[in-house]
């Protein structure tokens, strides 16, 4: 499923991370959800509540904006990673 993603943005924007960099938090407002392209990335929900690992091809996620919720989750980077983005103007579109 997450790699049909790939298809939907005619240009593609990337974003490189470095290991450790915080790549979405809590507070933060979004326009976009991210695919990962390469490396992994640690979901957290609290200092001491690590709840997974995503890694190539995996959505982050950015359901909440899909759904239009609130963001609860911290996202940082375990390795260096890079992530495709695809805008919520482009979601709508599909």
């Amino acid at each position: 499923l997450a790699l049909k993603f790939w298809d939907v943005c005619t240009t593609p924007i990337f974003i490189f991370y470095n290991a450790g960099d915080v790549t979405y938090q809590a507070t933060d407002e979004f326009i976009s959800i991210f695919v990962i392209y390469t490396g992994e990335v640690g979901i957290v929900l609290s200092p001491n509540a690590y709840l997974a690992t995503f890694r190539k091809g995996k959505i982050l996620g950015r359901i909440g904006q899909i759904l239009k919720a609130p963001n609860s989750l911290r996202v940082i980077a375990n390795t260096s990673f890079i992530t495709r983005v695809i805008e919520d103007k482009t979601l709508s579109q599909k």
